[in-house]
Parts: structure tokens; sequence; C-alpha cells
């Protein structure tokens, strides 16, 4: 399958990675540069971007979807595990 974003810059990459929930563990957080989870509870690792070899694999994912109408712009965008991008 196709994913859009697979070459996405890092600037745009940081600003849609920067919307994922912080990890917070026995009162320390996780780097929130490398660590986050993503809207359902899934970790997802900042250099695992693409990755769908990794238990830690992210992309990039509307909120809403482009042929309803949603656009590319960064508001619209959401960080996912890859498997839950691929189901939605």
């Amino acid at each position: 399958m196709f994913y859009y974003f697979k070459n996405a810059d890092e600037r745009f990459k940081r600003a849609v990675w920067d919307k994922g929930r912080k990890i917070y563990q026995d009162g320390r957080c996780f780097d929130p540069d490398e660590w986050r989870w993503d809207e359902y509870g899934n970790v997802m690792r900042y250099s695992d971007h693409a990755n769908q070899l990794s238990p830690s694999g992210w992309e990039i994912s509307h909120i809403i979807p482009r042929p309803l109408g949603g656009s590319d712009e960064v508001d619209n965008l959401r960080p996912l595990y890859w498997k839950n991008n691929r189901q939605n």
C-alpha cells in the first residue's frame, strides 16, 4: 500500500509528531522527541516513521480524509501507529 507522507521533510514530520501524547510512566516522561502515544494508546518511536516492520512504527494520518474534503495541512493530520493508519 502506498504511504503518501513517506518522504515528508523533518519539519513537517516534527509538527505532526508533536501532536502525539507524551508518555509518562512511574512519574517520569519518556523523551518526547523520540517516544509518543497515538490516540489509541499505541507507542510510537519518531525514528521508526514509515517503518512497518517495527512494533513502534508510525505514519502521518489525515483526521478528515482527503476524499471527504480534508487537507494536507498540519491541523488535519495526526501521528498514528502504522497499523491504525491502515485500518482507518
